[in-house]
């Protein structure tokens, strides 16, 4: 019984230091919980001579296949494109009328996909009635950004066939929001069809991590660390210089580029990228959120389900007047 009852204090305890911290940091409890539990479950050594062992960890997991619910819940396919790997979402298992979404997933361009990506995938879209194609491009070190740029060029073309270029959203989180961006200034410099817009989620713009701001920012970021971006940067870039724009975005020059919805959060290494690419880019929205860690709209807190609601909504509000019944 007596230890029933501290058990009991134990938590109360922890219960009331959590709410006391929360409304103290001004967000919910659940995202205070997340920001103390990232290190353990997904934070990054600051020695990068430890990645290429964490990456041969990774392959052998293999990528995060749609969860169980995510299956019951949309209409999935996986198939194989002219570049590589494809799912396939769709609120029915018919005609859509909701905004064709091209999603590449972050990683530090080395890393698969891992399951709580495909909680935004799949939040867009309920949110939006329309249709995600996740494409999925070729990895560092076994490739580089040539490789991988390509991939996601192709993509576009694939799902442009079928739907038109204008009727598509690309977004991504973290590098496959740098991959988004290079996609769109590549399309944009060879002269071919550019998306309604761009979404991206916690960019990571610039494989330099040249920000002054970003050592500061560093010392708050419960998830990611500098040296080990760089080392990821390195091996992306293999040869070629880390700050040509279509490997970090941030050094592009955004006219001619779509309207985009940029998110970032100010407990994240890479907010840096996302606020100096929203002072340049004129029509580019930045949604900055206090406290937010790295892709926060992948974690089950209700700060992920605003950062969804308001890409959704762009994401209708760009496609609306153009939609046409497609995949």
């Amino acid at each position: 019984m007596i230890f029933f009852s501290i058990s009991v204090a134990l938590l109360v305890f922890v219960l009331a230091s959590i709410a006391w911290a929360s409304r103290r940091s001004g967000i919910s409890m659940r995202a205070w919980a997340v920001i103390k539990l990232l290190p353990i479950l997904y934070g990054a050594s600051n020695d990068p001579s430890v990645l290429l062992s964490e990456i041969e960890k990774d392959r052998r997991r293999g990528l995060a296949l749609p969860p169980r619910g995510l299956q019951k819940k949309w209409h999935i396919r996986d198939t194989a494109g002219r570049s590589g790997h494809r799912f396939e979402l769709s609120a029915t298992t018919g005609r859509t009328q909701g905004p064709h979404i091209l999603y590449f997933h972050g990683g530090a361009y080395v890393m698969q996909l891992i399951a709580p990506q495909w909680s935004i995938i799949g939040g867009l879209v309920g949110r939006t009635g329309g249709t995600a194609t996740v494409a999925l491009y070729p990895l560092a070190p076994e490739h580089d950004w040539r490789q991988g740029l390509a991939a996601a060029d192709t993509a576009f073309d694939e799902l442009a066939e079928k739907v038109g270029a204008s009727n598509i959203v690309v977004a991504g989180d973290s590098a496959g929001g740098g991959l988004t961006l290079a996609l769109a200034l590549k399309r944009r410099d060879e002269g071919k069809s550019l998306p309604a817009g761009l979404v991206l989620f916690s960019p990571w713009l610039d494989i330099t991590v040249s920000g002054s701001d970003q050592p500061e920012l560093e010392k708050r970021d419960p998830f990611l660390n500098i040296p080990m971006l760089r080392r990821a940067g390195e091996l992306w870039a293999r040869d070629t210089d880390r700050a040509t724009p279509y490997l970090s975005p941030l050094f592009g020059d955004p006219q001619g580029l779509p309207p985009m919805l940029v998110f970032g959060g100010t407990r994240d290494v890479l907010y840096s990228d996302a606020r100096r690419f929203a002072a340049k880019a004129s029509q580019a929205r930045l949604e900055t959120y206090p406290e937010m860690f790295h892709v926060w709209m992948a974690a089950p807190i209700p700060e992920a389900e605003r950062a969804l609601d308001q890409a959704s909504a762009f994401m209708l509000d760009i496609t609306r007047a153009r939609l046409k019944p497609g995949l």
